[in-house]
């Protein structure tokens, strides 16, 4: 799918995007789920040729032959009367008009929110506290014993109600392992006490993960001990939310990607129904020219696809989610049973 969404001397280089642009992506492979405190392996989840991307590097490759502005942030959206155009409004005071405005903008979109309104357009906040650590390790010998697992991703499931998953995020050197970059990300439910705000830093203390973390087996629990004093622990919320219709004004407008359909994290779909959407949506537009068809029919359908398959992961993807963090259903849930493949 991504491949019909870009032109082929982009595709061509979809290597160089990978977190580790130095390993080609298999045809097959496996992603496995270890008992926390144990390591035993619960289950070897099978994907099919996953290019595991850098964000950075993915969105310069996407970018790549296209005038890009930054630093704009959208205030409004108009639509001029007896014109099929739509016009995007920025704070700074700028106007951009054209044919068609996608709202890709991420869970918290703007573009839902004007389309929407601010109450409608609010995701769910889910009870969970999430955890994200980006770090080199200090020698080559910890790096190398943190990827040993499985040299994309592994993650483990403790009996006590947490997630935590290592992956690695940049190989800049494939011979100098002390200069790779990975990520570490953990998840438990909130207790009562932990509120429902995030601090004003939006961080955790280093030493609160480090015990959270010393009773996985390895190498989960020296990934996380090893974390350098000092380094920042990033605490996001776990959001989602269900679509509901929106008014396309006759197709010149729609959401895609997160925009869409926010979902939580732990299955892994996010991307996948994000680069789903592109292919929809230009199949909507193309399909105007080869059928005659009016460009409100065509987003009107493309609209109602998004909303009912976006809507479904957005389910799987909480029950999922509820179900990792509780051990008697974590071998029932989504991920578990059917790995990251796509709800169609």
């Amino acid at each position: 799918m991504l491949q019909g969404c870009l032109p082929s001397r982009l595709f061509d280089r979809i290597q160089q995007a990978q977190t580790d642009p130095f390993t080609p992506a298999p045809e097959s492979d496996i992603v496995p789920v270890r008992h926390g405190g144990t390591g035993e392996v619960l289950k070897d989840i099978p994907i099919l040729k996953m290019h595991r991307v850098s964000r950075k590097r993915f969105r310069a490759l996407c970018a790549d032959g296209i005038s890009v502005q930054f630093n704009k942030r959208l205030i409004d959206i108009e639509y001029p009367e007896d014109s099929t155009a739509v016009t995007a409004i920025f704070a700074d005071g700028s106007k951009v008009t054209g044919t068609a405005l996608i709202g890709a903008d991420g869970a918290r979109s703007i573009v839902r929110q004007i389309l929407l309104g601010l109450e409608k357009a609010k995701p769910t906040t889910a009870p969970y506290i999430a955890t994200r650590v980006t770090l080199q390790y200090p020698t080559a010998e910890q790096a190398l014993e943190v990827r040993k697992l499985h040299p994309i991703n592994s993650m483990a499931v403790h009996p006590d109600g947490i997630w935590t998953w290592i992956s690695i995020l940049d190989v800049g050197d494939p011979s100098k392992p002390e200069t790779w970059e990975f990520q570490l990300m953990s998840s438990w439910k909130k207790a009562d006490e932990d509120g429902d705000q995030l601090n004003p830093l939006n961080s955790l203390p280093l030493s609160e993960l480090k015990t959270k973390t010393k009773r996985f087996a390895e190498p989960f629990r020296s990934a996380n001990e090893w974390i350098p004093d000092g380094t920042p622990v990033r605490m996001n919320r776990v959001t989602y939310w269900p679509p509901i219709a929106w008014n396309s004004h006759g197709g010149r407008v729609t959401l895609a990607g997160d925009a869409a359909h926010p979902m939580t994290f732990h299955r892994g779909q996010g991307l996948n129904y994000a680069i789903s959407d592109s292919a929809r949506y230009v199949a909507a537009i193309q399909s105007i020219s080869t059928t005659g068809g009016s460009l409100e029919d065509a987003i009107s359908q493309y609209d109602a696809e998004t909303i009912a398959k976006g809507g479904e992961e957005v389910r799987i993807s909480i029950m999922n989610t509820d179900m990792l963090h509780q051990w008697d259903t974590l071998m029932q849930s989504p991920v578990m049973q059917r790995g990251s493949a796509r709800n169609e």
